[in-house]
C-alpha cells in the first residue's frame, strides 16, 4: 500500500488501496484512478465519498428564535438546483417574512429571491422555496402535505475563496425550519456544505 500523490494544491490521486493523506487543507479531494471515485475532506482528516451521480444535498436547521444567519458555506462555482425550507417546529404568530441571499468573498449580499409573504404562524410541514429568479419572492405554503412549486431555474454562484448562503428573517420568531439544498459543482473545486 502506498500514499496518494499530490497533483495540485487541493487534489491528490492514487489507487483505492492507497492511504489518503491526513492533515491537509479542508476541501481537498482524493481521486481514485482505478475506481473513478472521488473523496473530499471538510476538516483535513476525515474523508467522505463525493457524489457525482446527481445533485448533492446539504441540510441546515434554523432554530428558535429564527434569526438572520449563514445556512451554507460554498467554494468555487456551484449550481443550486433546489433550496427548500420545511417548518419542523411551528412558527410564532408574530409578523415575519424570510428571504435568501448569497455573499461571495465578503462582498455585498445578493438576494437570490425577493421577500416572501408572511410566514406568521406557519405549521409543522409548511414549505418554502425559491423560483430561481432573483426578483421573485420566495414561494411558500402553510398547507401541510401540499408541495410548494419546485425551483424552475438553477442559481449559479461563484467565489474566489469562500461564499455563504444566508437567510434573513424579519423578526426573531420562535419556531424551527429545516433548509435543504440540492446542488451540483460546476468548477473542480465547487462544493457546498452546512455552516
Amino acid at each position: 500500500m502506498s500514499d496518494f500523490i499530490k497533483v495540485s494544491s487541493l487534489i491528490y490521486a492514487g489507487k483505492s488501496s492507497d492511504n489518503k493523506p491526513k492533515g491537509v487543507d479542508a476541501l481537498t479531494e482524493c481521486w481514485e484512478i482505478d475506481t473513478s471515485a472521488k473523496w473530499i475532506t471538510f476538516d483535513g482528516w476525515n474523508w467522505n465519498l463525493k457524489r457525482y451521480d446527481g445533485p448533492n444535498m446539504a441540510f441546515k436547521t434554523s432554530t428558535s428564535p429564527l434569526t438572520t444567519g449563514t445556512l451554507f458555506n460554498y467554494k468555487g462555482t456551484i449550481s443550486i438546483k433546489n433550496i427548500v425550507g420545511r417548518v419542523i417546529s411551528a412558527v410564532q404568530a408574530q409578523a415575519c417574512t424570510v428571504k435568501l441571499g448569497v455573499v461571495a468573498d465578503l462582498l455585498s449580499a445578493y438576494d437570490i429571491c425577493g421577500v416572501s409573504g408572511s410566514i406568521t404562524g406557519y405549521h409543522v410541514g409548511a414549505l418554502f422555496t425559491i423560483t430561481g429568479t432573483a426578483a421573485t419572492g420566495m414561494v411558500s405554503t402553510d398547507s401541510v402535505g401540499t408541495m410548494a412549486p419546485a425551483q424552475a431555474l438553477p442559481v449559479i454562484t461563484t467565489c474566489i475563496s469562500s461564499g455563504i448562503i444566508k437567510v434573513t428573517y424579519s423578526a426573531a420568531n420562535t419556531g424551527s425550519i429545516l433548509w435543504m439544498c440540492q446542488w451540483e459543482p460546476i468548477s473542480i473545486d465547487g462544493v457546498l456544505y452546512s455552516a
